[in-house]
């Protein structure tokens, strides 16, 4: 199987223009339909989207910490010119 036909679009592509699945399986829809699909359910659920990142950030707090403090070193390495600087 080296072209599938996208479910939206109706388009053949070849299977690299999809997503797979971590249990093998292709998904129906193309990559530009599929981000296309996901940014209107987004604007769609608005409320949602914004109640589902509270209890992420709420529920991982530690990690979210880590991301900020990991992208101000970063940001501030950049500012005072040092770009070889590595952040893990």
């Amino acid at each position: 199987m080296e072209e599938k036909t996208c479910t939206h679009c109706g388009l053949t592509k070849p299977i690299a223009d999809f997503y797979v699945r971590k249990s093998g399986k292709i998904y129906l829809n193309c990559k530009p339909c599929h981000v296309e699909a996901t940014k209107l359910s987004r604007l769609k659920n608005v409320e949602g989207t914004r109640k589902t990142a509270q209890l992420y950030r709420e529920n991982n707090r530690d990690r979210v910490r880590g991301y900020a403090r990991a992208y101000l070193k970063r940001k501030r390495a950049e500012c005072k010119g040092d770009e070889n600087q590595v952040v893990v």
